[in-house]
C-alpha cells in the first residue's frame, strides 16, 4: 500500500490479491485528512482503514448475456413478420 497524493489526502491501495482489479484509489475526506507533516501512528492509521475498507468490497460480475437476448428479439421479430406475411397472403386470396 502506498500513500500518496497532494498534501497527503490520497491512498492508492495496490497488490489487493484480486482477480479483477489491481489498484484501488482512495480519496481521504477533507475533514479526516492529517495536517502536514503526516507522523508514522497516523499514516499507520490511515493505510489500516484503507486496507480494511478495500478487504471489505466483494466484486460479484454478473454473466452478460447480451447475444441471447439480441438472437431472441431478433426471433421475434422476424416470426411477427413471418406471422404478417402469411396473413397478408391469405386475405389477397380472397
Amino acid at each position: 500500500m502506498m500513500l500518496r497524493g497532494a498534501q497527503k489526502r490520497i491512498i492508492e491501495v495496490v497488490d489487493m490479491e484480486n482477480e479483477y482489479f489491481e489498484k484501488a484509489i482512495l480519496f481521504v475526506k477533507e475533514e479526516q485528512a492529517p495536517v502536514l507533516p503526516v507522523d508514522e501512528k497516523q499514516k499507520s492509521l490511515l493505510k489500516q482503514r484503507a486496507r480494511d475498507y478495500v478487504a471489505g468490497i466483494h466484486y460479484q460480475p454478473v454473466a452478460v448475456k447480451v447475444k441471447p437476448k439480441i438472437f431472441f428479439s431478433l426471433l421475434k421479430l422476424i416470426s411477427a413478420a413471418g406471422v404478417g406475411a402469411l396473413l397478408a397472403a391469405a386475405f389477397l386470396r380472397f
